[in-house]
């Protein structure tokens, strides 16, 4: 698990907080190897919050979101990150 913060340097912009949690590397496989094994990951994104989920090789699946509007979504993605469903629908 890891823990993120970020604040852009122009005036407070852009700023995002969060953590993720990752998936133990293969026994005997080196661990700095550069795959992403990122599976979890809650963030807060200039006070828009999001959830994603990640499948084994690194890429989001499903996203949950709620923006700092209020307006809340929920979109499943394929291997490739294009939406396949999304709730409400835009």
């Amino acid at each position: 698990m890891c823990v993120f913060r970020h604040a852009s340097a122009r005036a407070r912009r852009t700023a995002s907080a969060g953590f993720f949690v990752v998936d133990r590397p293969p026994a005997g496989s080196d661990p700095t190897d550069g795959i992403d094994r990122r599976r979890i990951k809650l963030q807060n994104i200039d006070r828009d919050a999001e959830l994603l989920l990640a499948d084994a090789a690194g890429k989001d699946r499903i996203k949950l979101r709620v923006e700092k509007s209020g307006d809340a979504y929920i979109e499943i993605l394929d291997a490739n990150g294009q939406t396949v469903f999304r709730a409400p629908e835009q």
